[in-house]
């Protein structure tokens, strides 16, 4: 099965270097995508963290995911003001229990739904730096393929090279509910001064929350991202809103300002990327934001 997968694979990366990536992207955006001890790593290290979330902890037994789920719940009510002339979350309708729900492998998923609208190039500001994003075609497998016997088998893909390094989007069965879904991801930095070494490596949990909207949670991020139309539509934009956390003793803080970016398929077109204060906290059992 996997020989099969990454023979195509190939054969889609060398038809991307011809007329996929161009100029705007560095030749290390096509090559990592046909890497597979990454690709398997990947998945190994999302679905630990993923678990990670779910896991009890302290005296409360309380779980990060509980924790992530509140402040997710939160967060766009946080936003209106500050947002106001731009692109807002009032569309993401999310709660704790739903998101907790998604992410322990309870709801079915379709990869189409949750990926297309960000597939193609996207130009924006990331701080002051210029970021060419080029998100690669979803590959589906049917039937769904395993990558090691203790992890989930994966339904589909999605290739990405993000300006600093890439990675990909997973929709997969868990073990333990192979009817149902849950999303993933992983991003692989690479080092400015030599492409060839990866410099960091970031495992996510993602959340669908409706078409071209999901949440991205890594261990100390969480993102709102939203593509508005189609790939073919020229006006169309990808935002990134989102903050940092950290989680001591029960308890989720903010860090520092929020932030938005925001992305368009015109290489030209890169509006201004913004920061806004935000004090959110959430606890086992009860919930404070400002």
């Amino acid at each position: 099965m996997w020989k099969t997968i990454w023979q195509v694979l190939l054969c889609l990366c060398a038809f991307g270097n011809t007329c996929c990536v161009k100029a705007a992207h560095p030749p290390e955006a096509a090559k990592w995508r046909t890497n597979k001890p990454l690709y398997d790593n990947g998945l190994k290290e999302c679905e630990a963290f993923r678990q990670s979330l779910l896991r009890p902890t302290g005296a409360t037994r309380s779980t990060h995911a509980e924790l992530v789920g509140k402040a997710i719940e939160r967060f766009p009510g946080m936003c209106r003001t500050p947002l106001r002339g731009r692109a807002h979350l009032d569309d993401f309708h999310v709660t704790a229990d739903a998101f907790q729900l998604q992410l322990r492998g309870r709801t079915s998923l379709d990869s189409k739904q949750a990926f297309n609208r960000f597939t193609g190039r996207w130009y924006g500001l990331w701080g002051q730096m210029r970021v060419d994003q080029h998100w690669w075609p979803v590959d589906q497998y049917d039937p769904s393929a395993e990558v090691g016997r203790d992890l989930p088998r994966i339904l589909a893909s999605q290739y990405a090279w993000v300006g600093d390094g890439f990675g990909w989007n997973y929709i997969v069965q868990p073990r333990h509910t192979p009817t149902r879904h849950v999303i993933l991801g992983m991003v692989y930095h690479l080092d400015t001064s030599n492409a060839k070494n990866i410099r960091l490596r970031r495992p996510h949990v993602g959340y669908w929350a409706g078409p071209g909207k999901l949440i991205w949670v890594t261990a100390r991020e969480i993102f709102f991202e939203q593509a508005t139309s189609p790939r073919e539509d020229d006006e169309a934009v990808y935002t990134i809103t989102g903050f940092n956390y950290e989680i001591e003793e029960a308890q989720l803080r903010s860090k520092g300002d929020a932030f938005q970016a925001v992305y368009t398929r015109k290489k030209d077109v890169r509006p201004p990327w913004i920061k806004f204060p935000v004090d959110l906290q959430v606890g086992q059992g009860k919930g404070r934001d400002h």
